[in-house]
């Protein structure tokens, strides 16, 4: 898989993305199903890994909230893709509970207990895979994105690309609010350190390569995060960084040019 690989695909998830902005649909995590999602046949799953700078929250649906935590937190979800998916789109229910049969479903919320951990479980699902296969998306979501629509975009892109590795979502404290743009900046800032620490996590000895695709204001984040690797290290010191797709960037034009000018 190269480049355009990842860029043909990107304009159905961008379609996907914009629709998104327009309502806010309920959470979905660990929300039980209208039916069991092993009673319906053709459906898709894929296991989504989750590195994230957001405080837990106390609603098991939202899994975790719009508010900052210090350093990362580790987890896992499952999500389902109905027989009926027309690719481009998240057949997303508008309430609760959602239908596998038509619906997107957030299954199976795991949390880790720490950075090991985590590198555990995922060297484990990637030696579960041919070598050719043992790659990873890292997707960093952009404004006004909660943990579950992070998760379903991310489900969305692997499901119609066909992307034959690792998914992993980077998931920053959004507000998930179009009224908290000033909040989320401030939020991404604050996650810089902590995305550079995920980064140092492609480098396990698993990992063939790496593929990073971030949207909006994870651009931002994303570029912060890769200048201050290529200041201390190099760029892309272990070679494993494939590609890197900067979608609808949300940075100002000199302030790109700065830091790109340290890659």
């Amino acid at each position: 898989m190269g480049g355009p690989f990842l860029l043909r695909n990107f304009v159905i998830f961008a379609f996907v993305l914009a629709l998104a902005c327009c309502t806010r649909a309920p959470d979905l995590v660990g929300v039980q199903p209208e039916v069991p999602t092993d009673t319906v046949s053709m459906l898709s799953r894929h296991q989504v890994f989750i590195a994230t700078s957001r405080a837990s929250s106390d609603d098991t649906a939202q899994f975790y909230s719009g508010s900052r935590a210090p350093g990362v937190r580790f987890a896992s979800v499952d999500v389902t893709i109905p027989p009926n998916h027309k690719p481009g789109q998240i057949e997303r229910a508008k309430n609760v509970p959602p239908d596998p049969r038509v619906h997107f479903t957030v299954e199976n919320p795991n949390n880790f207990s720490g950075s090991q951990d985590f590198e555990n479980r995922l060297t484990k699902a990637l030696r579960a895979r041919p070598p050719k296969d043992r790659n990873v998306l890292l997707f960093i979501h952009g404004y006004n994105t909660t943990l579950t629509d992070g998760v379903l975009q991310l489900a969305q892109f692997i499901e119609d690309s066909d992307y034959s590795g690792i998914p992993i979502l980077f998931s920053w404290a959004s507000a998930g609010k179009l009224t908290q743009y000033a909040y989320d900046l401030n939020s991404v800032l604050v996650a810089r350190d902590s995305l550079v620490s995920m980064l140092e996590v492609m480098e396990n000895a698993n990992i063939q390569h790496y593929d990073v695709m971030a949207h909006s204001m994870g651009t931002l984040l994303t570029m912060e995060a890769g200048r201050q690797i290529a200041i201390t290290r190099g760029t892309n010191p272990t070679g494993k960084a494939r590609n890197v797709v900067l979608a609808a960037p949300d940075i100002d034009y000199d302030l790109f040019v700065s830091q790109i000018s340290r890659l």
